[in-house]
């Protein structure tokens, strides 16, 4: 009997919660821009998505660098459509702005690689997989904070990977923990 109370009482009290007319409007609208070419170096592009992530927006790699006039009227189309809407959403001038943005967490994430290179743990790493060994990043802010928790896998010679480490780097104390 005191199992069906408190189930009526929870069910009464949800009664009053107002309903969730629209989960999408809690869901931040992402607009797609699509991109070719050669691809940018790996940290700049993880700049871009983090910035990207903010903004509403998806950089989607549709083709490398031979493409065909019609293939790039036809990408120009679609972008253009998505630049209209991004311009009445963000103002005349949001490329410029997103770009400084990129451009100031690129500097950052250089910032954050710099520290944990300088790191000894991190060069005793290194120092443990060769010198045919190099290391590649995946960097994500940790928000309302200086610090970003870094993926490092590193790539041997050979071409195998080696298991991944995670440091978190402060960057402005410019402190760093194997996590």
């Amino acid at each position: 009997m005191k199992h069906l109370i408190v189930f009526l009482f929870i069910t009464a009290a949800m009664a009053c919660l107002p309903p969730v007319a629209n989960a999408q409007e809690h869901i931040m609208e992402r607009h797609t821009v699509l991109i070719y070419g050669l691809p940018p170096e790996p940290v700049y592009t993880n700049a871009q998505n983090v910035v990207a992530g903010k903004w509403g927006l998806e950089f989607r790699a549709i083709a490398g660098c031979v493409v065909t006039e019609e293939f790039v009227d036809s990408v120009d189309r679609v972008n253009s459509k998505t630049y209209s809407i991004l311009e009445q959403k963000y103002g005349k001038d949001w490329q410029d702005r997103f770009y400084k943005e990129v451009e100031e967490e690129y500097a950052k994430e250089q910032l954050v690689i710099r520290i944990l290179k300088e790191d000894a743990g991190y060069q005793d790493l290194l120092e443990r997989n060769g010198p045919e060994s190099y290391p590649t990043f995946r960097l994500s802010p940790v928000m309302g904070t200086d610090q970003y928790d870094v993926r490092v896998s590193i790539v041997v010679h050979t071409g195998e990977k080696s298991t991944g480490y995670k440091y978190r780097v402060d960057y402005q104390s410019r402190s760093v923990q194997q996590r």
